[in-house]
């Protein structure tokens, strides 16, 4: 859309700036301080529009490279945030699973404690029960 705008507005200018230069077909002069011409008015307006057009294309284009510059610099800090973001979530992440390890780890151990503390109850009992003297079918009931 906007470049249809553009191209309306170039058009409409160009238009303006053909009917100036054919209502003005008198010779001007024009005065460099160095030398001086005479030119019809036609070529003069014709040429002045030309060399706006070369300059602000000009300037365009600087400021097209000075925004290439900042687009490019923008995304070379973007990656390199991402990149630390990155390696922090690793870190954060490895810390984490060291942490849960650590504590799965104790679990483990104290269940195995409670394993080894049972099995030696049940040692012991099965024991005692082995030294006490067997119930008969009368003292069961």
């Amino acid at each position: 859309m906007q470049k249809q705008v553009r191209l309306i507005v170039s058009v409409a200018l160009t238009l303006v700036i053909v009917i100036f230069a054919v209502l003005n077909v008198d010779n001007a002069a024009i005065n460099f301080g160095f030398a001086q011409i005479q030119l019809p008015l036609v070529l003069i307006i014709i040429g002045a529009a030309f060399l706006g057009i070369v300059i602000t294309a000009l300037v365009s284009i600087g400021q097209q490279n000075d925004l290439k510059k900042q687009v490019k610099e923008a995304d070379k800090r973007v990656a390199e945030a991402d990149k630390a973001q990155e390696v922090a979530v690793k870190t954060a992440v490895a810390a984490e699973t060291d942490r849960m390890t650590a504590e799965m780890n104790a679990a483990l151990a104290e269940k195995d404690d409670q394993i080894k503390a049972l099995q030696r109850r049940t040692n012991e009992l099965t024991q005692q029960q082995g030294q006490m003297p067997k119930p008969t079918p009368t003292e069961e009931g």
